[in-house]
Formats: structure tokens, sequence, C-alpha cells
């Protein structure tokens, strides 16, 4: 059976004592395709932003390579479906498992799904989403350097090429290796500004900030890149977490974002069927702005 992660961070019950909050990393990979969809479109594409860029953007090749990039982002954790019915446990905590703690095996397995999926939108969506996980493996100090991975490594690689040179065929003039590297730079910026706010930004009456490695501090993202940007988090408003983008790039002049997730006491579990008799459904609320200068 495959394990199933989510993103585990610090809560606060009512009473004082001390909780986990569960969100699914699809609905983490939901939020980063809805910033994506918000985004400038010519500032996706990497493209820049004068008035030429921005035509550029509205032709129908570059709606196409948008509309994939989209799908990607958006279903880049689409392996990981299924968590809540099946939130199987760290047997040495007696806890849900986080995503940064996976089984080898298990990543690796759940990773190839997701490339599957992204395949089902096309071949520089799969391309893209075995890149993330590539660069991810190539990060990790646990998973790296598995015998495991170097196969699942050398075998994504060959597929990814096999991937990338399909798409680049279909329409050499505007399919080039510089526009795949932009819409893979796009993923991994959108994925890590939806972790900004999944991981650690308050969200609501429940969520406490955290001090965990994705605490809600300033976060710059996208250095040298058409969507490099800053974001800060703000004094909440009407009970919504808040935070602010500069330079701003995003089509709307606010994004309103959320995401159902679990609260349960943080102790130890005996079995899956405890952990969900233990769930209370919260919901993780932010708005992000605009800064005003």
């Amino acid at each position: 059976m495959i394990r199933a992660s989510v993103i585990r961070r610090d809560a606060t019950l009512a009473d004082g004592s001390p909780a986990w909050l569960l969100v699914s990393q699809v609905e983490h990979a939901r939020i980063s395709g809805e910033l994506a969809a918000a985004a400038l479109p010519e500032l996706l594409l990497g493209l820049g932003g004068d008035e030429a860029a921005q035509a550029a953007a509205q032709t129908s090749e570059f709606a196409a390579i948008r509309k994939q990039m989209l799908a990607a982002i958006r279903r880049h954790d689409d392996g990981w479906r299924g968590w809540i019915e099946d939130p199987q446990l760290d047997p040495e905590h007696g806890r849900p498992y986080s995503f940064t703690e996976m089984p080898a095996g298990d990543a690796l397995r759940i990773w190839s799904g997701s490339i599957a999926a992204a395949a089902e939108e096309g071949p520089l969506a799969a391309w893209m989403v075995g890149g993330h996980f590539r660069r991810l493996l190539d990060h990790s100090e646990t998973l790296g350097h598995q015998p495991l991975a170097d196969l699942w490594r050398a075998t994504q690689d060959r597929a990814r090429d096999l991937y990338l040179d399909e798409w680049k065929f279909a329409a050499p003039r505007t399919h080039t290796d510089a526009v795949a590297e932009h819409a893979l730079e796009a993923l991994w910026i959108f994925d890590a500004i939806s972790l900004w706010f999944c991981c650690g930004c308050p969200g609501g009456d429940a969520a406490a900030p955290t001090e965990e490695a994705f605490a809600c501090g300033p976060f710059h993202i996208g250095a040298g890149t058409t969507l490099e940007t800053t974001l800060r988090l703000a004094p909440p408003t009407g009970g919504h977490g808040a935070a602010i983008d500069d330079p701003w790039i995003f089509t709307p002049p606010a994004i309103e974002l959320q995401t159902p997730a679990m609260l349960v006491p943080a102790k130890r579990y005996q079995s899956t069927a405890e952990l969900v008799a233990a769930y209370e459904p919260t919901t993780l609320r932010w708005t992000l702005r605009r800064q005003s200068h």
C-alpha cells in the first residue's frame, strides 16, 4: 500500500493545547495553479512586461503553451490523491507523514503517478512535473543517494528527453528549450509560494504561526525571471490571513485563497482510524494583495 502524506503544520486548539493542521498535497497544488492562473500571462510565459510581450502572450501559440503550463502546475501533486481516506502513520512517531518524511519507495511511486497525470495534459506538462521531482530528489539528503533513487532518476531522465523532443517537434518556432526551462521555473515558483502559505502563514483563528523551516517570514522568489517578487506577511483581515506582494506580478488587484484542512490534537496515534476519528474540519484563508506605495 502506498502511504499518503500531508502538509503537517503546528497549530493550537481553543484550550491552548498543541495540534496539527493537515493540508493535502493536492490542495497545495491547486493553490499553486490558482496563483499561476492569476499571474500576468506575459510574465508567466517569460516574455517580459512590455506591449509586445503582452501581444505575444495572446497569440494562439503562446496561449496553448500557457494552458499546458497551468495544467502542469495545478496537477503536479495528483499522485497524492486519496490521502484523506488513508492517511498512513509514521510508525516511529504515531503521526501522519509530512511530505518531507516519506519512505523512498512510496515517494518515488507517488511522484511517478504525478508525472503520469501531467502527461494527460501534454508532453510539456509531463516534462515540467518530471523536472520538478527530479530537482526535489537531487536536493534530498535522505532520498537522493539511494539505489532506488538512481534507477528512478535514470528512467525519468530518458522519459523527459522524449517528452521534450515531442513537444519541440510540434512547433519548433515557439516550443524552444528556453520556453520549456522558464515553464519549469514557473512551476517551482508557484509551488514555493503555495508552500509559503500552506506551511506557515496564519490562515484563520485555528492556525498559529509555526517555527518550522517554512516559517512565514519575507519570501523572495523568482530571482532573475519575469516572475521575481517578494511576499511579506500582513496584518490579518476579517479572520483571514493576509500577505502583500511586491512587485505585483498578477492580473487582479487582490487574490483570495483558501484550502480545507483537518485540525487534530498533536499526540501519538495508534491507528489511522484513531487519527481520522479525531479530524475536525476547518478552512485556511488568505488574501494576497498589492503593496500600497
